[in-house]
């Protein structure tokens, strides 16, 4: 039985086609100038048996953002990674 994501998404594709959906989803986009980082990402970038670890990294080398956090963030981050 598929969700109720794969049918809206089934019957977007049926509609207007793949390049047309690709094309909404690149245009809706936004380079944002400032993103706020919390814990969750910096410790999957530092702590290489995380998950998400090679997704992070390859976020952090691609983004030209400027990426702010907070002290408190930052002691956090030391805390789970020990």
């Amino acid at each position: 039985m598929k969700s109720k994501g794969d049918l809206a998404q089934s019957s977007l594709l049926q509609k207007f086609g793949f390049w047309a959906i690709a094309t909404i989803i690149s245009s809706a986009m936004t380079y944002y100038p400032v993103i706020i980082v919390d814990s969750g990402i910096l410790v999957a970038y530092y702590s290489v048996k995380d998950r998400y670890h090679q997704q992070v990294r390859v976020f952090f080398e691609r983004c030209t953002s400027n990426l702010v956090t907070t002290a408190s963030c930052a002691t956090e981050v030391m805390w789970l990674l020990g």
